[in-house]
């Protein structure tokens, strides 16, 4: 003869706890992936291109100053900010964000190239057209802002 089990509410709470971890567990590996791999990264684009926005002002501020150049400091600056746009344009941000600024017609890997282009000008001209192409592909105002 068989034994029966008198089913207890313990049973049902196990498994509901069970249950309830399982589901908890899906849910920080979702939320983790979609932080680490989406939220990041464009958090990051973004603060970039205001950082070079800021450093696109001081730069328009040295080529306005009577012969004023950009000097050493913010150069170094420049090709960071080059290098940083283009990293997580090919490399971190999503394929779908980056559809989304082709979209926009904004075009960080153009802005990339001619920042670094504008970090060897020291004409006060043909800086003011790097500047100005820079913002046109950053969708930048003229003062440095977003649109």
């Amino acid at each position: 003869m068989g034994v029966t089990r008198i089913n207890t509410g313990k049973e049902k709470n196990m498994e509901f706890l069970l249950l309830m971890a399982a589901i908890s567990f899906i849910a920080g590996a979702f939320s983790y992936i979609i932080v680490r791999f989406w939220i990041t990264p464009i958090w990051k684009y973004r603060k970039t291109k205001n950082r070079a926005a800021a450093s696109l002002n001081q730069c328009e501020a040295r080529f306005t100053a009577e012969g004023g150049k950009p000097d050493a400091a913010l150069q170094k600056e420049l090709r960071v900010h080059s290098v940083a746009l283009s990293e997580l344009t090919t490399l971190e941000i999503p394929h779908w964000y980056h559809m989304v600024l082709t979209n926009r017609k904004e075009f960080p890997d153009r802005a990339a190239e001619d920042l670094s282009r504008l970090s060897s000008i020291t004409d006060a001209g043909q800086g003011m057209e790097k500047i100005r192409k820079i913002r046109e592909a950053l969708l930048l105002r003229s003062g440095g802002g977003k649109d």
